[in-house]
């Protein structure tokens, strides 16, 4: 049964990435790490290989730099950081530096700071994806950055070509030539490849895989009431709403909040990908397939 907040004109209407509670309940179901959510292992990898060749240069503390484009509440850094416990490694000369366009998720990743107590040095910026540079502090990092990442297909936010092509050259700039590695991934709907059968992929019902597992753990309820996918001139539309419901003890229900989510992504092919990258200074090192997603790896040579 529903009770307050049951009339919902009178409920607040809030964007995914400017809602506290979606934040929260994001970084409980990312943390769950379903099957083939869980990238963590792959950057981990790549981050523990990078870091024992920097320190084989250069010991000195925070020579291994590590970029988040699309950090959100920073699950990957908080990620690295307990496979690096787990594995006995010290981070104290890394230093993690995380980039969201979203307040309200930073703001969640700066709550669950005491999780990288063990990294050097970790700053979170507001900024946007598109003008990297125009960030003073990574301005002052040019050719110093080990490693780039932007994993959950975050390059589709991008949508002006100017953007896109801005994103790609900043990134050249940024890392650090010939071992610095940049992490691209796109999600299987991004991919032009995954299209071939004519159906429309989705990981939709994956994400609310996610969402119905912190159901059973926490009071909040994740109710979708509107959800589309669809095509149109190469770019896959996506839309969804959906009803943040707090359930006590005995069952009754409470409208909390009406989250709306969409999306407009370019649907890339490989080819594409890559040229538009190594058309802005990089070079493409190597493309990994990974459950629901690929992952493209680029250097600065």
């Amino acid at each position: 049964m529903m009770t307050n907040g049951s009339l919902k004109k009178d409920v607040p209407h809030t964007s995914y990435y400017e809602s506290t509670y979606m934040a929260e309940a994001l970084d409980a179901a990312l943390d769950i790490e379903v099957d083939g959510f869980d990238d963590g292992t792959l950057y981990w990898d790549m981050f523990r290989e990078l870091l024992r060749q920097n320190r084989a240069l250069d010991p000195h503390p925070g020579r291994t730099v590590v970029l988040d484009v699309g950090a959100g509440s920073g699950r990957i850094f908080r990620k690295i950081a307990l496979k690096a416990a787990k594995a006995g490694e010290d981070l104290a000369d890394a230093s993690f530096i995380g980039l969201d366009k979203s307040p309200t998720m930073l703001e969640r990743a700066k709550k669950r700071g005491a999780e990288l107590a063990s990294v050097g040095t970790v700053l979170w910026l507001e900024g946007d994806a598109g003008d990297l540079l125009a960030q003073p502090s990574l301005y002052e990092t040019r050719q110093q950055v080990s490693l780039v990442l932007c994993a959950d297909g975050g390059i589709g936010y991008l949508e002006r070509d100017v953007d896109i092509n801005n994103f790609f050259s900043h990134i050249s700039q940024l890392l650090c030539p010939g071992s610095g590695r940049a992490h691209i991934s796109l999600l299987e709907f991004q991919v032009a490849e995954a299209y071939e059968n004519g159906k429309v992929p989705t990981t939709y019902d994956e994400s609310m895989e996610c969402m119905d597992e912190i159901g059973k753990e926490q009071p909040l309820v994740f109710k979708n009431i509107h959800h589309h996918e669809y095509v149109e001139n190469g770019i896959h539309i996506g839309e969804m709403d959906t009803e943040v419901i707090r359930r006590n003890k005995q069952g009754e229900e409470t409208l909390l909040e009406i989250v709306h989510y969409r999306h407009r992504f370019q649907i890339w092919s490989t080819e594409k990908l890559i040229e538009t990258a190594e058309r802005a200074g990089l070079k493409h090192v190597e493309t990994i397939k990974w459950p629901r997603m690929r992952h493209f790896v680029f250097m600065s040579p």
